[in-house]
This record gives structure tokens, sequence and C-alpha cells, in this order.
């Protein structure tokens, strides 16, 4: 098992403005045989931890706790009705076996959620919510076991 202290951070942009996103050409939707994928922003619990000291959560508490609170902070400042995380993988993680959890802006399953994964507007919520400045992206959905 790594360290949490290996682990890579997000770039973020603190009081300043973050930069224009581009949207990636999304994959086809899904068919039967088709892989569903998930669009949006991956990330290690370091990241969150990293939010956490940024906006002053969980101040004096556990790591687990901290994790937690961070992560539904961050989901509630999604626009509603759109709060969703999946597991996922990337070519570094399917490297390793391991899997990553993403905050998940729409998918490759309806054609609605297609639509949704290109809106910049929405796209923008997410990233203003975060405050990363690394892009979001397409990723393999993985089924929990």
């Amino acid at each position: 098992m790594e360290s949490i202290d290996t682990q890579p951070t997000v770039p973020r942009v603190i009081g300043k403005q973050l930069p224009d996103i581009e949207i990636p050409t999304p994959p086809p939707l899904r068919t039967r045989r088709g892989h569903f994928q998930v669009f949006g922003w991956d990330f290690f619990f370091t990241e969150l931890l990293a939010w956490a000291d940024e906006h002053n959560i969980g101040v004096g508490q556990t790591v687990c706790s901290r994790e937690q609170m961070a992560m539904r902070e961050i989901i509630h400042r999604f626009p509603p009705g759109l709060r969703r995380m999946a597991r996922v993988r990337n070519e570094e993680s399917e490297r390793r076996g391991a899997r990553k959890l993403c905050f998940v802006v729409g998918t490759n399953r309806t054609p609605e959620d297609l639509l949704r994964a290109q809106d910049v507007e929405v796209v923008k919520q997410y990233q203003e919510a975060l405050g990363w400045t690394k892009p979001p992206r397409w990723y393999r959905y993985v089924q929990d076991k």
C-alpha cells in the first residue's frame, strides 16, 4: 500500500480565476457492448484532505473524519440533482490495479447525460466547487464488488 504522503496533489487556484475548461470529445453513447464511462474529476483522498485544509473543514478531527466531511461538503456544492460519484480507472490506476473515486458530471449512458457532460456551464459549476485546475476527463466506470 502506498503512503498517503507519496500521492500527488492536485494543482489549485485559491482566490484567483480558474482556467477555462476544454471539454474533450465524448465517447459514443453506451450500447450493450460498449464501455460505460463517466466524465468528471478523479481524486486521491490526500486531495480531499488538502481541500479540507483550504476550507477549514474538520479541523482537529481524525483524517478519516476530515475526508468524509470534505467529500460531503464538496458534493453539496454541486448542482442539486447532479451529485454523483463513481469508482473509476485511468491509465495510472490500471497499472497499479487500483480504483479511484470520481466526482461525476455526466456519463455516456443516456443522450441527456452525454449532453450534460458537454455543458460548459454545468462543468464550470463543478470546477468552481472543487477549485481544482486539473481538467475533467472521461474514465472507465468500475463496478463495486
